[in-house]
């Protein structure tokens, strides 16, 4: 084997120790770069004209402003239709019952309407008691919460400091480049900056235009928590269709306990319809783009992963991880077509020759 490949072979099993012992740290820090690169591109048009960390303060600024903005305009909100909610949760606790009853006769297993409220009651209290439980440990667990509003605080800093200094740090990384594969090696890193760009900024929007079209869909149809609903569905629109089955599930529920007739569920399947309509037809093609081609099933086991690995914070970056594999891994499945083994036996042809059949991508 030769001095090369060694080196390649050690590096590539450092770097899996790294991620293996210092993954929360690393989580980190990549959170922290995503940041910076959806804030880069507004940072780099105002420094031509700004001194670069004034153009940074101003971004940063803004950033902060439209969360505060959001935060005071969607916290008030929230917190009325979980209010009306509440007041209304007896008469919809005495529906849900009255429906248990049905179905357990239809059944044949007849049961009392207060058997099924004692024993969601206990199972209610089971729910409060975990939560109640897990609310005690992160209190009581100091550091743990200490941890938390430090890595909350130390997530726009280090942002802040990549994008001042973003420019830089990607003239020394150039700099220790393989001089002979460099050029190669700067075109994947710029198709990796497009591919990269379009999936993170393009998601953003689509979650956030779903989220809107849930919300306010919801909110025109009269129903309880129509804000909380459409907003959760919207976020966890990441994973295909999974805002779609568990915020359509929710919303048809609620309008069920809440308006006792057919129509109102009907409207709400035509909501969640017509949004992921328009997502998949509009949003998705305009905003996202077909570059990226992660299988749905790709997505789902991304994101699955990154959960086992690390937490809500893998799940997080599972899928800007899972783009920049897709760049890099097209170069690596076209030798493979083109290589000895694959091919059989025989020359292994040059990479400007093509494969039989397909070419290599």
């Amino acid at each position: 084997m030769t001095t090369p490949r060694v080196i390649v072979l050690v590096l590539l099993a450092a770097g899996i120790l790294v991620l293996y012992y210092l993954g929360p740290l690393l989580s980190l820090f990549v959170g922290s770069a995503l940041l910076a690169y959806l804030l880069l591109p507004p940072v780099d048009y105002l420094s031509r004209t700004l001194p670069r960390w004034l153009a940074v303060a101003a971004v940063f600024g803004l950033f902060i402003a439209i969360l505060i903005l959001a935060g005071m305009l969607l916290v008030p909100l929230i917190g009325e239709q979980i209010q009306v909610f509440l007041a209304n949760w007896p008469r919809y606790q005495a529906i849900l019952l009255e429906r248990l009853n049905a179905i357990y006769l239809a059944l044949g297993s007849p049961g009392s309407p207060e058997a099924i409220l004692a024993s969601l009651q206990g199972q209610v209290g089971k729910v409060g008691g975990w939560f109640a439980t897990g609310l005690g440990h992160v209190w009581n667990s100091s550091m743990a919460f200490l941890a938390w509003t430090l890595n909350l605080v130390l997530v726009p800093v280090i942002a802040f400091y990549l994008l001042k200094d973003w420019h830089g740090i990607l003239a020394r990384i150039d700099e220790l480049l393989p001089r002979p594969q460099a050029p190669r090696l700067r075109a994947l890193f710029a198709e990796t900056d497009q591919v990269l760009g379009e999936f993170l900024r393009g998601q953003l929007l689509v979650m956030l235009g779903l989220g809107s079209m849930y919300s306010l869909g919801l909110m025109i149809l009269g129903l309880n928590l129509a804000l909380p609903i459409g907003i959760f569905a919207g976020l966890v629109s990441f994973i295909p269709y999974l805002g779609l089955i568990l915020g359509g599930g929710i919303a048809l529920v609620m309008a069920a306990l809440q308006f006792h007739d057919a129509i109102h569920p009907l409207w709400v399947l035509g909501i969640f319809a017509g949004a992921q309509l328009i997502e998949s037809t509009l949003l998705t093609p305009w905003l996202v783009g077909d570059r990226i081609g992660i299988h749905p099933v790709g997505v789902i086991f991304a994101v699955l992963a990154g959960e086992q690995l690390y937490g809500v914070t893998g799940m997080l970056l599972a899928l800007p991880l899972a783009a920049i594999l897709t760049v890099w891994w097209r170069p690596v499945l076209g030798r493979y077509r083109l290589s000895r083994f694959y091919r059989g036996t025989g020359p292994a042809p040059t990479l400007a020759e093509p494969s039989p059949g397909d070419g290599a991508p």
